[in-house]
């Protein structure tokens, strides 16, 4: 029943639709429905053109948008309905793309591509630590870190570590604490840590060390001893102690310490294979061999401190420049001996005494320039440089070292400003 109802309305409609057409439009006019007067597809605007006296004055014109670019098997990026309006398709938009060029410091084109959606979030910060997470041992009101359980994985966010553990503060981290382990390297201490156990970062992944903090801190011995993904070692305002061997044969390339005050014992950064610089502004006290075997160190700065040292820079086959300004103390003992690529050694004023062989077996050592404040100076200190120039300000008792040695002199001048 249905479908013949259906076509019983859309016979009366075709009929009603046909006697108005022929009330309205004169006989000579109607238009030719008949097969030969059919339209090719791709026509229409020809056959348009064609009888423009044919339209009536009085029917309305309706533009319909035209769809450039579209196949004849595509699908239109929109759908219409009864009024035209278009209607977004379900398709998804193009993220729309900018693209910035930059200027490099050589003068090339750099081009960066960046979406013009929105930014995602930047990378956190880190992840907060729960106290439940670690494993800690609580003495005389301090924590003590011993690991955190479960283990994290290696690659992340930082870790963040809290201030303090069931209400006492965190203060250490335990003697083999995070020996080996490689998410070492995404901890961040807190400021309440000033203990650390002995080797208790060895051979982890931790990847730089930065401390500042005006809070006395120390580190014990092997602490972050063969940390091969180590890179910098940073220091600000510390008053800090350092083990024996705490750094040795560790990967940093850099230790940089500024207004601290800071003692390092026996051999603490022997043989780090990467090292190139070490700049010190401070009071420091270096043991025996401290830099010793650092066969790619070149620069050596020192300043404004109390300083000691002692065999300190021994076998450095690299350095080519020691430089020591405006600290007080004493070069000990073979300080820069067998440093054989060192040229210059530049000591200010303020240090009063040299040891036994502080430069000796520095073969191609060409100048040391050195103070008035030098009256000491021991014996072999420049034993095996042939090619020596001793400066220093006329009547200082280096000048009058060099000459009782047979070492070439020259008086130190002082610009006029």
């Amino acid at each position: 029943m249905k479908y013949p109802l259906i076509a019983a309305v859309s016979a009366m409609l075709l009929l009603t639709g046909c006697a108005l057409f022929n009330a309205e439009i004169p006989a000579d006019e109607k238009p030719d429905f008949s097969a030969d007067s059919a339209v090719t597809p791709g026509t229409e605007s020809a056959v348009a053109d064609e009888s423009p006296a044919q339209k009536s004055d009085d029917a309305p014109e309706i533009e319909i948008p035209s769809i450039d670019g579209i196949g004849e098997n595509d699908p239109p990026p929109f759908s219409y309905h009864k009024d035209f309006e278009p209607v977004e398709s379900s398709e998804e938009p193009e993220t729309a793309e900018s693209t910035e060029t930059t200027a490099s410091e050589n003068g090339a084109q750099t081009s960066v591509t960046t979406a013009a959606a929105d930014a995602p979030d930047e990378e956190p910060a880190g992840i907060a630590v729960q106290a439940a997470e670690l494993i800690c041992e609580t003495a005389a009101g301090k924590a003590s870190l011993f690991g955190l359980e479960p283990e994290p994985d290696p690659e992340g966010v930082p870790l963040l570590l809290p201030d303090t553990v069931n209400g006492s503060p965190l203060t250490a981290v335990s003697e083999y604490g995070f020996l080996d382990e490689p998410y070492a390297g995404r901890l961040r201490l807190p400021q309440s840590v000033t203990q650390l156990g002995d080797h208790a970062f060895r051979a982890s992944g931790v990847q730089n060390l930065r401390v500042m903090s005006a809070a006395e801190w120390h580190a014990g011995n092997f602490v972050f001893s063969a940390c091969k993904a180590l890179e910098s070692v940073e220091l600000r305002g510390v008053t800090a102690s350092f083990g024996d061997y705490c750094f040795a044969d560790s990967a940093a390339a850099a230790v940089n310490c500024t207004e601290c005050s800071l003692s390092f014992r026996d051999h603490c950064f022997e043989s780090m294979p990467a090292l190139t610089q070490v700049i010190f502004q401070g009071n420091a006290d270096f043991g025996e061999g401290c830099f010793r075997n650092c066969r790619s160190l070149v620069t050596v700065q020192l300043s404004g401190g109390a300083i000691s040292l002692g065999e300190s820079f021994c076998s450095s086959t690299s350095v080519k420049t020691v430089s020591i300004s405006d600290c007080t103390g004493t070069a000990d003992d073979l300080v820069c001996a067998d440093c054989t690529a060192l040229e210059q050694f530049n000591c200010g004023e303020g240090i009063t005494a040299f040891g036994y062989g502080v430069c000796s077996g520095c073969r191609n050592l060409k100048e040391a320039v050195l103070p008035a404040s030098l009256t000491a100076i021991g014996e072999d200190c420049f034993a095996g440089c042939p090619d020596l120039t001793i400066i220093a300000p006329e009547g200082a008792f280096a000048l009058q070292y060099a000459k009782a040695h047979g070492i070439r002199t020259r008086i130190q001048t002082t610009k006029k400003t």
